[in-house]
């Protein structure tokens, strides 16, 4: 007797130990369990929520190169989803794809609104069939019409940043006199040669450039 009470009294804690995980076991399944429906139950309803289409499209900028109605025209083609699903990523990359944009910022405006801001290039000068931008990025367009005003620069492409920063120099002296520069053209042995308004052309040459064009404002 005394051995077998021995052992009713070892089996005890034991049993004890097992039955109390297992309800923490139980438990946990129940709350887990009770955790998947809730997700599930509220999920749809959240769904209905945020799959709302896009109602409207703000679009801003200055349209002076790029018209209004070809930037509306590439945003229309890339919107083929819901609000939140909309590829912002290939929208962008659609309008960039545009030579005469620069820069372009998307925003959601909740709840269904679309916001595109575009930033159009900065030409500086004609050059071929495009034009310099202000980095000096060579940049080709199908019309190059609005680019007439601009002053045409000619050279090897590999000098393009270098023939733009003295076009501005140039532009800069020849100013403070009243002339503008029509062309500016640098040929494979650098020699350079400048024509200002009443087409006057200027042949500079390659060395002391800047010291020959102060010597030609003074003369005029």
């Amino acid at each position: 007797r005394d051995a077998a009470k021995k052992n009713r009294e070892g089996l005890m804690p034991g049993f004890s130990l097992s039955f109390g995980r297992l309800n923490r076991r139980l438990i946990a399944g129940i709350l887990l369990l009770v955790l998947v429906f809730g997700i599930y139950w509220v999920s749809e309803p959240i769904a209905k929520v945020f799959e709302r289409p896009i109602k409207s499209v703000v679009v801003e900028g200055e349209f002076q190169l790029i018209s209004k109605q070809r930037a509306t025209q590439l945003i229309g083609d890339e919107i083929d989803g819901d609000f939140l699903q909309l590829d912002l990523m290939r929208l962008r990359e659609a309008l960039l794809s545009d030579p005469w944009v620069e820069k372009v910022t998307l925003n959601r405006r909740w709840p269904d609104t679309l916001v595109v801001k575009i930033i159009e290039q900065k030409p500086i000068a004609r050059w071929g069939d495009g034009f310099l931008n202000q980095r000096g990025e060579i940049v080709r367009v199908d019309d190059a019409g609005p680019l007439s005003g601009l002053p045409w620069l000619q050279g090897n492409e590999a000098d393009a940043i270098e023939i733009l920063q003295q076009y501005q120099d140039l532009s800069q002296i020849l100013r403070s006199r009243g002339l503008d520069v029509l062309a500016l053209k640098c040929d494979n042995k650098k020699s350079w040669r400048l024509t200002v308004k009443n087409h006057v052309e200027i042949a500079i040459g390659r060395d002391q450039v800047m010291e020959k064009i102060r010597r030609f404002v003074t003369v005029y």
